[in-house]
């Protein structure tokens, strides 16, 4: 493995790097036809952009712009699952502002905002109620949708938020943390719930799956906080007789904490 600052010997070879910053694995592989570079797949774990784009072009590239590199990230066909997304939003084209228009919202008021180099999309501590917003278009088979979120605490009050597949009444991956318990709903019925400890103030990742078969469905859903692995096994698992109705992903949020809550990296793929 070559050290880090050292520059590629030429522009005909493909250059790996593993970077550690903050306990998370960075793997960068890049390929290139001819100077300058031409593309770039980046398997991202948990990182700022801006921080990641630091270290990108001070190990490789010193003359690409974060722009640029921000640009690179959201055409890499390297992913989390390994397959090319459906959908993918990280906010960092969007303007600071009013909520994208590919968005729909199905209650709250979301915007975009940034705070130390990364975009998100947040909603506004008030009112305390439930809110939600739906990406991407209906996926033509299995999927797994997966976002990334920041809430805080309150004294004793806490917010909830959640990820979802197949429309407003279909399946959601929620954080509770007032019960310390990540839970699986249908609709609004809690259909499985584990223990899970939240950490306030830090960005918490969630992902859920839903993969058909012999006319029921399989739903599947976990967590982790950034800076820690993905695990590898589901946290919860559910076996369905029947098939829900087709609908988009979505994000969901309860600020009953009477603090923001943010979200980030939506992505829907094809189910792994």
């Amino acid at each position: 493995m070559p050290k880090l600052g050292t520059k590629p010997a030429s522009c005909q070879k493909i250059l790996t790097r593993i970077i550690l910053y903050d306990r998370s694995s960075i793997q960068i592989t890049s390929q290139l036809a001819s100077c300058p570079l031409q593309h770039v797949a980046c398997r991202v774990r948990s990182a700022p952009h801006s921080v990641l784009h630091d270290l990108f072009t001070m190990t490789l590239f010193p003359s690409l712009s974060r722009t640029s590199f921000i640009s690179l990230l959201a055409a890499a066909s390297l992913t989390a699952s390994g397959a090319e997304p459906l959908y993918q939003n990280n906010f960092e084209e969007a303007s600071v502002g009013p909520s994208p228009k590919e968005l729909m919202v199905i209650s709250g008021v979301f915007t975009v905002a940034a705070e130390a180099g990364n975009k998100f999309l947040e909603l506004p501590g008030a009112p305390l109620d439930a809110f939600g917003a739906l990406f991407g278009a209906n996926p033509p088979g299995d999927a797994t949708a997966s976002a990334r979120f920041h809430g805080t605490k309150k004294g004793r009050k806490f917010p909830t938020f959640g990820i979802s597949l197949h429309g407003v009444g279909g399946y959601r991956l929620q954080v509770s943390p007032a019960k310390n318990a990540l839970e699986l709903y249908k609709g609004d019925e809690l259909r499985q719930s584990v223990p899970f400890t939240w950490q306030s103030g830090t960005w918490t990742h969630l992902r859920i799956q839903l993969r058909k078969s012999d006319g029921g469905c399989t739903v599947e859903g976990k967590t982790w906080t950034e800076g820690t692995p993905e695990p590898s096994a589901w946290a919860v698992t559910l076996q369905e007789k029947e098939v829900p109705a087709p609908g988009r992903a979505g994000i969901w949020g309860s600020p009953y904490a009477g603090t923001p809550i943010r979200f980030d990296d939506l992505r829907l793929a094809p189910a792994e």
